[in-house]
């Protein structure tokens, strides 16, 4: 039975081995060389000029860093009721779909939101939709 669970144990070793890894084992203080893409889009310091679509009047700045979305300078003609804030792959509807939705947009004109564990990679833009429309108000592209 030991030999078995040794053998298993080796073949799952060498399967991961031969597979990779996209997470990089640091030693002695060393950082590490690789990143998983999710990390690197929640560390990376991205930003983009809100601007309104389809006639709509929406501005302000999205900034991405240290795992922070940071909302400013936000304005949106005719109010921000019931107003979300998503990361997508694109400006269609289909890309909001299959976005991460931040959650609401607050009154004020600087918000913070946390990505915690979300925020997928290839995510490089910000869009103002509005659930009530059903409708893309602004987008900014991010980089």
């Amino acid at each position: 039975m030991r030999k078995l669970t040794l053998a298993v144990a080796g073949l799952a070793a060498a399967s991961l081995t031969a597979c990779g890894s996209t997470h990089a084992t640091t030693t002695s203080g060393a950082s590490p060389m690789m990143h998983d893409s999710a990390s690197s889009t929640m560390s990376a310091h991205m930003t983009g000029m809100l601007s309104g679509v389809r006639g709509k009047q929406v501005s302000g700045t999205v900034t991405i860093s240290g795992g922070r979305v940071v909302l400013s300078g936000f304005s949106a003609a005719g109010g921000m009721s019931d107003l979300h804030l998503y990361l997508a792959a694109g400006t269609s509807e289909s890309s909001l779909m299959q976005g991460t939705d931040l959650g609401p947009i607050r009154g004020g004109t600087t918000q913070t939101f946390r990505l915690g564990h979300m925020g997928a990679s290839g995510e490089h833009y910000a869009l103002v939709h509005s659930p009530m429309d059903h409708t893309v108000l602004g987008t900014a592209r991010l980089s």
